[in-house]
């Protein structure tokens, strides 16, 4: 009778051994919810941050923004290249340009600088047909090449002559000018300039010797085309 009571007493206690096995089973549980769960939050997580990194899809608007600012610099450099091209339009206008200076103090440093040189110009010295000593070699002005080339017999305000001036040998020795100062053909209204070799023999609207020897020319110009 006792071994039957110690066995009904052990049965339980037995008993009680799978109910400690359905915890275990409970842990393994939570564990595996647990991990799932965590991997579930990592993944969001990880969705979340793959929309973030995917953001820059927002990026065109930057890039957009680069090309409009290209765009506008495009612009610009167009703009300035109009500009240039108005820059270099004004300055063909050779008939504008302003003619000698009418003084010796300022017109001998011009001439000296070579101004006239850029003028259309007989192609070599030759024997002057005047007294201007041993060769000459004359330039004149677009505004006299203009009106001579129209076959004017009043030339315009402006018109220019610069003749140089040699003696035996190949250097110039100095120049003789004509700049008209005012409209009708008048030996006065022509400015008269002579130096040559350190002497100014001319200097002066009106000078009567030079407007006796030129007096034959159209307007006092003696000069004819083609040059």
């Amino acid at each position: 009778m006792r071994s039957l009571f110690c066995l009904s007493a052990v049965l339980p206690v037995l008993a009680l051994g799978p109910a400690c096995g359905d915890d275990g089973g409970s842990a393994s549980e939570t564990s595996t919810s647990t991990t799932s769960s965590a991997a579930s939050d990592a993944s969001e997580s990880s969705v979340g941050a793959g929309t973030t990194s995917g953001s820059p899809s927002s990026g065109p608007a930057p890039s957009t923004s680069t090309s409009t600012s290209a765009a506008d610099s495009t612009d610009a450099t167009v703009g300035d290249t109009t500009d240039v091209a108005d820059t270099s339009d004004a300055s063909s206008g050779a008939p504008d340009e302003p003619p000698p200076p009418t003084d010796a103090a300022t017109l001998l440093p011009w001439l000296e600088a070579g101004n006239y040189a850029r003028w259309d110009a007989e192609a070599e010295r030759h024997p002057s047909r005047g007294p201007h000593f041993d060769g000459v070699r004359t330039f004149v002005n677009a505004t006299l090449l203009e009106s001579l080339e129209a076959g004017s017999e009043d030339h315009p305000v402006g018109s220019s002559v610069v003749k140089e001036l040699y003696g035996a040998g190949p250097d110039v020795g100095g120049w003789a000018v004509m700049v008209k100062v005012a409209a009708g053909s008048s030996v006065d209204n022509w400015y008269w300039y002579e130096s040559f070799q350190g002497t100014t023999y001319a200097d002066a609207t009106g000078v009567d010797g030079c407007g006796d020897c030129h007096t034959a020319g159209a307007d006092f110009i003696r000069t004819t085309l083609p040059l």
